[in-house]
């Protein structure tokens, strides 16, 4: 395999984790709180003069100690990048993934178009002058198909001699880009949308995901280790144990409190995953207040949802 075609192969890997990225992202800012609020903002459903007073009632239970005026005016200021991930994103509620990706998704995270690559347009055979209709096809089909998926980005037509050797035409290629002063898109350039510098592995993200909305949608008297069982929150203390008709006995206790433990710990994470979503910090656990969860959000959000495809 030809180094440009191995470079192809890597560019389409790396557009499918980040779809697959994005699709986790997608599933956090729905279960998200805070966007919910910036969504209610944009809806205009909550007026200008409350939305201070909103925003501080929405971290009213993040800190049981007293705020002071800096605190909650620190508060307020922070929620703008709420607002702006709302702008961004856009309405999810009630969304499915696939129909927001075609419709915004793969603008915010530039996979809208293939990546341009170099290609032959046609092929002139030596002593013989082109066939005019095949060769008019040829450029109209590049132009409005291969070139227009490519986003119609710069570039030059030219005619490249055979039999000329390859240092001589990587040298005339070398002068005609410099001449046309071309310039090279930065990767920082290329994508609207970067996720957060160190990656958090991605099945963890959907296994806290899964956490947040069993724990959401299970009644408030059930054990916090039997919904931890129903999330399989931790294959190895799971296994062979049955939500419905295991009990806490000297035998399974340690296993069933460290299952309650996991269980915990992925709620937790799934929250604070999807504060930072929204804040338009993903995958990120960086510290900050968290707002109560909404189990009406998370219910709707896994009913709506979709699949990635």
């Amino acid at each position: 395999m030809d180094k440009t075609a191995q470079k192809r192969q890597i560019n389409a890997r790396q557009a499918s984790v980040t779809k697959l990225y994005a699709f986790a992202m997608f599933q956090y800012l729905k279960v998200s709180p805070s966007y919910a609020l910036a969504d209610r903002f944009d809806k205009k459903k909550i007026p200008d003069a409350q939305r201070h007073s909103a925003i501080l009632a929405l971290y009213a239970n993040a800190n049981n100690e007293p705020r002071t005026i800096a605190q909650e005016q620190e508060l307020i200021a922070k929620f703008q990048k709420v607002v702006q991930t709302q702008q961004e994103f856009g309405d999810l509620k009630g969304k499915k993934f696939k129909h927001w990706w075609e419709n915004n998704g793969a603008r915010i995270f530039d996979l809208e178009h293939e990546l341009p690559r170099v290609r032959i347009v046609s092929k002139l055979s030596k002593g013989a002058m082109p066939d005019a209709d095949k060769f008019v096809v040829e450029l109209v089909s590049f132009l409005a198909y291969d070139r227009s998926n490519e986003n119609n980005p710069e570039a030059l037509l030219v005619s490249i001699p055979m039999g000329v050797p390859k240092k001589e035409l990587l040298k005339y290629l070398d002068v005609l880009i410099d001449k046309h002063q071309i310039r090279v898109t930065p990767k920082t350039e290329q994508s609207k949308f970067r996720f957060s510098g160190k990656r958090l592995h991605i099945d963890p993200l959907f296994l806290s995901l899964r956490a947040l909305t069993v724990y959401a949608a299970a009644p408030n008297d059930f054990p916090l280790w039997k919904t931890g069982l129903i999330a399989n929150v931790s294959p190895k203390n799971c296994e062979g144990l049955d939500p419905m008709t295991v009990k806490r006995t000297k035998t399974t206790e340690d296993q069933l409190n460290t299952i309650a433990i996991l269980m915990h710990r992925h709620v937790k994470h799934a929250q604070l995953l999807a504060e930072n979503a929204a804040h338009g910090e993903f995958p990120s656990k960086l510290n900050r207040p968290i707002p109560d969860l909404d189990k009406q959000l998370i219910a709707e959000a896994f009913e709506t949802t979709g699949s990635l495809e």
